[in-house]
């Protein structure tokens, strides 16, 4: 049986700090996809890459890779959605906020990291989520407003 846990931020601490808690502890405590997936590669067999929103998957260089400020999180959050709904359609679906807020991070913070998501960078990210994903607009928006919860359920961004 996977090895799973329930995430829980800390009450006195700053996102920064509950990010960093949230990938150490996926990263060691999580087995939710067996021997096959290799935690550091960024194209986990079968799963996901992390790769940049609007990248064609077959035709990936180093540059098409998500920030390496954001992957340790994306991976940690797949990883953790897995674990939680193991019959999930597709795992790659909970990359898909995480591709679409990295440019927006980018553009408006000047660095991706997750723990500095705020309305306009929501505002940036869903306007990528219209732009890369046109034909599952729905999906995208879901999965966008699913991710935000997540982030203010665990306090993985500062109110």
């Amino acid at each position: 049986m996977a090895k799973i846990f329930k995430f829980t931020p800390g009450s006195d601490t700053n996102a920064k700090v509950n990010v960093q808690e949230f990938i150490t502890r996926c990263r060691e405590d999580l087995d939710v996809f067996g021997p096959e997936v290799n935690w550091d590669s960024n194209f986990w067999t079968g799963e996901v890459g992390f790769i940049k929103a609007g990248v064609n998957p077959r035709k990936v260089t180093a540059a098409d890779l998500l920030s390496s400020d954001i992957i340790p999180f994306a991976k940690a959050y797949v990883a953790y959605r897995k674990a939680h709904n193991p019959s999930a359609r597709d795992p790659a679906r909970s990359i898909v906020p995480i591709r679409c807020i990295e440019p927006a991070l980018l553009k408006i913070k000047k660095v991706a990291d997750i723990s500095l998501v705020d309305p306009v960078v929501l505002d940036h990210a869903a306007a990528v989520a219209r732009e890369c994903y046109p034909f599952s607009g729905n999906m995208a928006s879901s999965e966008l407003n699913r991710f935000v919860r997540f982030l203010l359920d665990h306090k993985l961004v500062d109110r």
